[in-house]
Parts: structure tokens; sequence; C-alpha cells
């Protein structure tokens, strides 16, 4: 596996420094990108599977596979099995148990939802940039190896996710809200809960943020309504959070590691303040409107991944769009390309050690080298994300100011309308 990642980082980079995106051969660059696509996705699957005897992740056996037989067998979430996702996530993963009955082909569904991530990420990039990044960004899309190695060996589901994320994004850039607004209400009822974070950001780049929250809610609304009737359990993915450990480059970790007791609901308070509070920044002033709705998606990224009781490396592909089209505006603006693109393959590798750490500091003793290898990538880890938020406020362009909510000018005009029914 580490042959194949490091060569499909070297692949990405010397496209990044050979490649004049503006005048390739459409057909001759497509069918590379399409070979690049089903060898690093479809064909590693057969080699994990077929050829090594890679039996798959706990999160695809004992997960994926064994929800997708329970509702198969006519059982609910929450009622007759556990499950931490979305309600309807058991459905749509055992649609491809109808073709092939075995876990592996849970993964076809995350290749075909991370296929329409590539594309719906594309048509973004063209609609509010050009055709030239948009071929940059398939390039990068497809050799990144954190996308296809969290599918294809770690078996991961958070593109399906990304996907719901992008395509809100694109439909709120045709000023399309209440389409974006039903897709974001589908994409929470199928997938976990995680997706409400970027919600967040998603809602403050809508005009009618309350009337489409509104619709979002209802169609969440109605979508649990057969669970509530039959009495399942629907706060099950809150409430089994409770006895889980900490994880990732967040203070939780070292908490954890001293022996500190903290309140298992503590942090999740923390976050919502924090994520609370920078919203609140967003809607009662221009203060980080010069952000673009990319950065701004990033920052409450990162501010997750800080704060969050867990943070692991697989979170990554919720944003990793984003993070792309981020490091393709510094490419565009910056003289050192070949600098940029390999500070970028850092930052990702970086993402990639968030989850690494914490074994070791639970299972090792203190001082012990094991231990202070574990400390150093915590500590990579960690600084990467923080250096990317202050790489985001101090670097952004200022030159233009984007639309966000504004809280304080919807109280206003409700007021002045008062004001005017009044006289």
């Amino acid at each position: 596996m580490l042959l194949m990642v490091f060569g499909t980082i070297l692949i990405l980079f010397i496209g990044l420094v050979s490649i004049d995106f503006e005048k390739i051969d459409k057909k001759r660059y497509y069918l590379i990108l399409a070979i690049g696509f089903i060898v690093t996705r479809v064909l590693s699957i057969v080699y994990w599977f077929g050829v090594a005897g890679h039996h798959g992740t706990g999160d695809l056996n004992n997960i994926f596979g064994y929800q997708a037989n329970q509702v198969i067998q006519g059982n609910m979430p929450y009622l007759d099995f556990e499950s931490h996702y979305s309600p309807y996530f058991p459905y749509l993963i055992s649609l491809p148990y109808l073709v092939y009955n075995q876990p592996v082909s849970v993964l076809s569904l995350f290749v075909v939802f991370d296929f329409l991530t590539l594309i719906i990420g594309g048509i973004y990039v063209s609609e509010t940039w050009n055709i030239k990044y948009k071929h940059m960004y398939y390039w990068i899309y497809s050799y990144v190896p954190l996308t296809w190695v969290f599918i294809t060996f770690w078996n991961q589901d958070e593109v399906i996710s990304a996907f719901f994320i992008i395509l809100s994004m694109l439909l709120i850039h045709r000023n399309q809200e209440w389409k974006a607004a039903i897709f974001m209400g589908l994409g929470f009822l199928v997938t976990k809960f995680l997706i409400l974070v970027f919600f967040i950001p998603l809602f403050l780049l809508m005009k009618k943020p309350i009337r489409n929250g509104f619709l979002t809610l209802g169609l969440i609304l109605i979508g649990y309504l057969p669970f509530i009737a039959l009495g399942a359990d629907v706060l099950m993915p809150f409430t089994a959070e409770a006895g889980y450990y900490p994880v990732g480059a967040n203070p939780w970790v070292i908490f954890d590691a001293i022996g500190l007791s903290i309140p298992w609901y503590l942090p999740h308070i923390i976050v919502l303040v924090c994520l609370f509070t920078l919203a609140l920044l967003f809607m009662t002033s221009n203060r980080l409107h010069y952000l673009s709705p990319e950065a701004t998606i990033v920052l409450f990224s990162l501010v997750y991944m800080l704060i969050s009781k867990k943070s692991f490396s697989f979170y990554v592909p919720f944003f990793l769009v984003f993070v792309i089209i981020i490091f393709m505006r510094f490419y565009d603006g910056l003289e050192n390309k070949n600098g940029v693109t390999i500070l970028f393959v850092a930052y990702l590798i970086s993402f990639s050690l968030l989850y690494q750490s914490v074994w070791v500091f639970r299972a090792m003793q203190v001082l012990t080298i094991d231990w202070y290898i574990a400390a150093v990538v915590y500590t990579v880890a960690l600084v990467s994300q923080i250096l990317l938020i202050w790489t985001l406020l101090k670097f952004q362009y200022r030159e233009h100011e984007f639309y966000y909510w504004r809280l304080d000018l919807f109280i206003k005009s409700l007021l002045k309308q008062d004001n005017g029914a009044a006289l």
C-alpha cells in the first residue's frame, strides 16, 4: 500500500508541475484520469480483497456489513439493532447487498459517491472559477491518496457526506437554496450526525437561511416519523458517545492519557459553543466576510477537528474538496508553485496522522521511545491544523467581500417593519 501511496503522490506532483491545464488534449487527459481513478479505486479493491486476502476493517464487517444484513432481514435501526449513524444509512449501504451479499460490496457504493463528488466538485470549480482549474481539480482529487486509501483500505464512508456537502454548495451558488435545503436534509438522513457541522456555514451562505432551515428540519422530522412511531431510540447516536475514548490531535487525548476524567458531554458542549461563537462572528459583523465560501467551510471543519473529542483522519474527506480549491487559489496567486505544492502535500500527510498518536498514548508508559514518537506525531498533526487556520485568516485575498447572512441586519429589518406597521 505504501508503494501505491507514494506512487500517486509522485504522479500528483509531476502532473501539477508539468501539465498546462489550460492547453490539454481533453480526450487524452480524461483517459488518463479514468485510468487513474479505476486503478486507485476499483483495481485496488480487487487487489486487496481478491489477491492479498484482505478481509476488510472492523467497520466494514462489524458495522456496515452487519447493519446492511439487519435491514435486509427486516430489522429497524435504533429499535432492533444498534446504529451510530443516521436512520437511513443502513438502508443505503444495503443496496449493494442486493447484488452481492458480502461486506466488500459496500465499497462499490463508496466508490460511486467518490466519483460523484469528483464530478460535482469539478462543476463547482468551473462555475465559480474557470475550466483550467476544473481540470486541475480533477487531477488533484483523483490522485490525492487520502480519498482512495480511506475507501479501499480503511473502508470509510465519509465521502457520502462529502457529496451532499459539495452538491449543496453548488446549489447555493446557483441561487437554488430550496434545492440545497432538500439535499441537506436528505444528506443528514442517509449519512451521520457529523454532517450538521457543515450545515452551519452552508446556511450562513444562504440569503434565506431561516426559511430553508425549516425546510431541512421538516424533511428530517418526516424521515424520523416511522422510527418515532415504533418507539425506536432515535437518540442512540448521541448517547453512544458516552463511553467513547478521545481520538486525534485534540486536548481530550492528552487529558485521557494523563488519567484526567472528563464528563462525556463536556467536549460536545464546548464544540457547540465554539462553533456557535464562530457563526456569530459571521452573523453580526463583516470582519470575516473576506473569507471565500470554501475557506469558511474549511475553517469550521478545522475548529471542529481541534476541539472535538473525535478527530479521525477519516473526517478529512468531508472538506477535502474545499482544501483542494483553497490550494489552487494559492497556487494561482503565488510564484513559488513548487513550494506551495510541497506544502499542500505535507498538510495532507499531517492530516493522515490525526488518528495515529492515540494508541501509543493510551498503551505505552510515559518517556518511552514509542511515547516520544506519538508525541511528535500528535504535535505535527496539531500544529498543521493551527497553521492552516492561520493561513486561511492571514493570506486570503481581502479585496473582495463575500456574502454571509447577517442576523443583526435581519433583526433591524424586522424592527423597521414593525415600526412602519405601527405608524
